[in-house]
C-alpha cells in the first residue's frame, strides 16, 4: 500500500468576508529566507508545538499568538519598527476569526522544491545568478549548492479551516494596513481579491521576484474556489484534497495507516 508521507503537518485556515469576495491573509516579510515566498500572501496559521494534541488547537493557538502586539513567551519580535495597531483593535480581529471558524478539509501537498533555473528563469527573472546565490543566507546557500534547489522538497499534510468574518473586520484590516500599522506579531497581513487571486496583480510578481501566494495556499484557494487550474504555483509541486475530514487529534493520524507520519514539531 503507498503510503502518503507527511514531513510536516500545519493547521492553517481560510478567511472570508462574509459580504464581499475578499480574503484575509498572512504575508512573509522581506526577512523571510525562502526568496521565492518574501511578500507572498499565505493561509493564516502555522505548525504544531510539541504540546498540541489537535489540529483546532494548533490553528487557535497561532491565531492568538499571531494577532498581538507581544511575541510569544521565549520569543523575540523580529520587527521592531512598524508600530502596531491598538491592541484592542487587533483583538477584534482576532476573535471575529476564532468566532468564524469551521473545519474545511485536510490536503496533502507533494513539493518537490524549485530549482535554481525555474526561479530564474520564471519569478526571479531578471536577477544575476551570481548576486542572487550571494543574497541567500549561509544555511539556504549551502542547500543549494548540494541539492540544487532554492526550495526544499517536503510533503506535507495541511489541515484547513474556513472562517467567515464580518465585512467590518475586512475593512478594519485595510484602515490599518492602509496608516502602515501591523496587526500580526510576524511577517503582515493582506487582504486579496478572488479576482487577484486568480488573475494575479499586474507587475507584482515581476517587482518582488516572488509568487502571489506561498507554499500550500495556491492549492488550497483554487480548490476553495472551484477553479478548473490552480492559481500560479511551482512546477513541481502538487496537492491533492483528502476525502476524509479534519481529524479530532493527531493521534488519529498517527494510527491511519494511509499516512507515514513524521511530522516535525517546533
Amino acid at each position: 500500500m503507498h503510503k502518503l508521507v507527511v514531513n510536516y503537518h500545519p493547521s492553517a485556515a481560510v478567511v472570508q468576508s462574509a459580504e464581499t469576495d475578499e480574503f484575509l491573509f498572512s504575508r512573509y516579510d522581506l526577512t523571510y529566507p525562502v526568496l521565492p515566498y518574501r511578500l507572498s500572501a499565505n493561509v493564516i496559521g502555522g505548525n504544531p508545538t510539541p504540546k498540541d494534541t489537535t489540529p483546532w488547537q494548533t490553528w487557535q493557538r497561532e491565531v492568538c499568538e499571531e494577532f498581538h502586539n507581544e511575541a510569544p513567551h521565549g520569543e523575540t519580535l523580529r520587527d521592531t519598527t512598524t508600530p502596531f495597531a491598538p491592541l484592542e483593535e487587533i483583538h477584534r480581529i482576532r476573535d471575529a476569526i476564532l468566532a468564524g471558524a469551521r473545519p474545511y478539509a485536510d490536503f496533502h501537498v507533494s513539493n518537490g522544491g524549485i530549482s535554481l533555473a525555474e526561479y530564474l528563469g520564471g519569478v526571479g527573472k531578471g536577477l544575476k545568478e551570481a548576486e542572487f546565490v550571494a543574497s541567500l543566507p549561509e544555511k539556504k546557500r549551502m542547500e543549494l549548492k548540494n541539492t540544487g534547489l532554492v526550495t526544499r522538497a517536503q510533503a506535507e499534510l495541511i489541515s484547513i479551516f474556513h472562517s467567515v468574518i464580518p465585512q467590518e473586520e475586512i475593512e478594519r484590516v485595510k484602515h490599518y494596513l492602509a496608516k502602515g500599522m501591523r496587526l500580526v506579531t510576524e511577517g503582515g497581513s493582506r487582504v486579496l481579491t478572488r479576482n487577484q487571486l486568480v488573475n494575479g496583480i499586474e507587475g507584482e510578481v515581476e517587482r518582488n521576484k516572488s509568487y502571489l501566494t506561498a507554499h500550500t495556499t495556491p492549492f488550497v484557494m483554487s480548490n476553495f474556489l472551484g477553479l478548473s487550474h490552480p492559481i500560479m504555483h511551482p512546477e513541481r509541486s502538487s496537492a491533492v484534497r483528502l476525502v476524509t475530514p479534519v481529524r479530532a487529534s493527531y493521534a488519529d493520524y498517527e494510527s491511519d495507516p494511509m499516512f507515514d507520519y513524521k511530522p516535525i514539531r517546533k
